[in-house]
């Protein structure tokens, strides 16, 4: 009888450890990112809510007007949502891009309260800018207005000579302002005025209280990194969307992914300008009698030499911009020979070789998700177990992989792959299916 007592005990205990690692209904925070708003999440809210117990809040905060204040909209979300439940440690939240910094922003403010904090139980960040965004750094610099520039007069600089009318037009709107325009930057620099853009650029006060703030909740990082080209990629996410529907006579209507219709467009305008490159060159050689005629086509050539090398160089151009290409200072040793001066002025380790302590500058090339390079988006003290890699996605891209495919043409919803896997996982984070 006392052997089954225990036995009883036992499973009580079980059943109740068991339950609490394993809640029945989980509260789920879906945290946008910058621009965002409540619908960011729309797609794997949906997904999750039906295949899984959970009760999911999609918040909408300001993103513009600096992190402490966007930390505060959040934990009023949830406390108006979930009420009491806004005290569950089972609360779980999930941000990409600056939501997953806003949830740590949550974690670590001063300025609540134990009775107004909202309490999250444990956080995933999607491809945020958890040690800073390198872009926002270049933005205050105005660098990427500057680059905009260049790209436009490189751009309309064939096509306006020859007076090619359509394809002014397309040049027009098609020139990769989305930096400019979809975030907010301008010509002007105007996002380099407001509160957030100084908060997430790299080194930044709010940044460093962030990653000195330790935190003992249960993490995840999850990191993003796109296939070459990744602004092409990007910015068709931005223009398209997650799917255009395409139609082919012999094949009818079928989807296709907004960042692979970008890349086939921007090879298709780079080949214009390449052939009208080559072109106009073949022509001045042939014209070599003729000097006026040969003048004319040397001229167009190099006119539309200026958009086919800006082609060639634009993702090595981007890359700097958000700093996957970097020169880093690094440090190494070489032996040299340490001379005795004139007595009686001895020095140590003289008149033999000694070891001296030398800098020296080298490019390290990252991989990237597009705007964030994976070492921005690394949750520092996190452990390897739970860092998850999400392949060929962009930033934008992430939230909602539907129509994504990998270099081989399998689907490729990196998203839900890896949610489904931290969700069905042993710990903290299982979160039971319906």
């Amino acid at each position: 009888m006392k052997n089954l007592k225990n036995l009883f005990t036992l499973y009580i205990l079980f059943v109740f450890s068991v339950s609490n690692i394993y809640p029945q209904t989980r509260n789920v925070i879906w945290v946008h990112g910058f621009n965002g708003d409540a619908s960011a999440w729309g797609h794997y809210d949906t997904i999750f809510s039906a295949e899984r117990k959970i009760s999911s809040l999609r918040v909408k905060y300001t993103t513009n007007d600096g992190l402490d204040k966007a930390a505060k909209e959040l934990n009023k979300s949830i406390n108006d949502k979930f009420g009491n439940g806004a005290q569950n440690t089972s609360n779980l939240a999930i941000g990409h891009s600056m939501g997953g910094i806003m949830i740590r922003e949550q974690e670590r403010n001063p300025s609540f309260s134990p009775e107004t904090k909202a309490k999250i139980g444990g956080y995933i960040t999607i491809a945020s800018p958890n040690m800073g965004a390198p872009v926002s750094d270049n933005i205050l610099k105005l660098i990427v207005d500057q680059a905009a520039v260049t790209a436009f007069n490189s751009l309309i600089s064939g096509p306006s000579f020859m007076a090619f009318p359509v394809l002014w037009t397309i040049i027009s709107g098609f020139t990769p302002n989305f930096v400019a325009e979809k975030f907010k930057i301008g010509l002007k620099g105007d996002l380099a005025s407001i509160p957030t853009n100084q908060d997430l650029k790299e080194g930044s006060n709010a940044i460093n209280l962030i990653n000195n703030f330790n935190s003992s909740l249960p993490r995840i990082s999850i990191i993003a990194q796109e296939n070459s080209p990744v602004h092409w990629r990007m910015i068709g996410t931005q223009l398209f969307g997650p799917v255009v529907w395409a139609y082919v006579s012999y094949i009818g209507t079928f989807p296709v992914s907004g960042d692979d219709l970008m890349v086939f467009l921007a090879d298709q305008m780079q080949g214009v300008y390449k052939s009208q490159y080559l072109t106009h060159t073949s022509l001045a050689a042939t014209n070599f009698f003729n000097p006026p005629a040969a003048t004319y086509h040397l001229l167009a050539a190099s006119k539309w030499k200026e958009g086919k090398d800006w082609f060639e160089n634009s993702e090595t151009i981007w890359s700097s911009l958000i700093k996957t290409s970097r020169v880093e200072t690094y440090t190494y040793w070489i032996e040299e020979w340490a001379p005795c001066p004139p007595k009686p002025k001895p020095i140590p380790d003289c008149g033999e070789w000694v070891y001296v302590e030398m800098t020296g500058t080298k490019t390290v090339n990252y991989p990237s998700d597009g705007l964030l390079p994976t070492y921005a988006q690394e949750l520092k003290g996190v452990s390897g177990s739970n860092k998850y890699i999400i392949n060929s996605a962009n930033h934008l891209e992430l939230k909602n992989m539907k129509y994504s495919k990998l270099p081989n043409g399998q689907q490729n919803d990196g998203t839900k792959n890896t949610l489904n896997a931290i969700f069905d996982s042993y710990g903290w984070f299982n979160t039971p299916r319906n």
